[in-house]
């Protein structure tokens, strides 16, 4: 089955703005060495199909074998995908760190966010998620940074599932920070380049940083 999601004027900001940023890292800290595309139909087992809002894929990654690729050309898997939420709930987008690491696909980190609807006032919530394979269970995110110029209310936790809400930081729980400047250690998503280039012959390249770094201070500034 292969699912697809309308794509709202947020969600487009939001969705462009994340693969600016990739874009970015890719041509100044990584000599253009990683392909960077939007949304691209990824076969994940038998009949389970999903199209992720953008995809990072690192040149030089071998074709898969025949019935076990990307596509049905055997291209090979992204080793980053990334989701953006508006009407799917948390619990949705949990659900697909175990479909994104199947033992069908080389995917090495999974990145999803989830923006709630404005407030009265004009504020709103957002919830940065971030899941590695290399991670035990992998099904359980290295990161949950609450983003928002407001805090999650009170339902959307309750409706989460319960391996999240314990780990959420950020504008969250008894002492939030605001989100409201760029560069706050508190708002930074930190994927491991290492994810990046796994499978790749010659590994990471030489000279980059440990971590493509997006500040979700740049996300939660286009999401309202």
């Amino acid at each position: 089955m292969i699912i697809y999601e309308y794509l709202l004027v947020p969600h487009g900001r939001v969705q462009n703005q994340i693969q600016f940023r990739l874009t970015n890292f890719s041509v100044n800290s990584a000599n253009d060495s990683l392909t960077v595309s939007g949304p691209v139909s990824v076969i994940l087992a038998p009949n389970l199909s999903r199209i992720p809002d953008a995809a990072v894929t690192p040149q030089g990654l071998p074709l898969r074998r025949p019935g076990r690729g990307l596509n049905a050309n055997n291209d090979p898997y992204p080793t980053l995908v990334c989701e953006v939420g508006l009407t799917e709930s948390v619990g949705s987008l949990h659900d697909r760190a175990p479909e994104y690491f199947s033992v069908r696909t080389t995917i090495r980190a999974y990145f999803a966010l989830k923006i709630w609807e404005a407030r009265p006032n004009g504020t709103f919530a957002s919830l940065a998620l971030l899941y590695l394979r290399s991670n035990v269970p992998n099904t359980t995110p290295v990161q949950a940074i609450s983003f928002g110029t407001a805090p999650i209310h009170g339902n959307a936790e309750n409706s989460m599932p319960a391996i999240i809400l314990p780990l959420i930081s950020g504008n969250h729980g008894l002492a939030p920070q605001a989100c409201n400047v760029r560069g706050v250690p508190a708002f930074q998503i930190n994927i491991p380049v290492a994810e990046l280039f796994h499978g790749v012959p010659g590994g990471v390249p030489a000279g980059l940083p440990a971590n493509l770094q997006i500040d979700l201070f740049d996300v939660q500034r286009v999401a309202s």
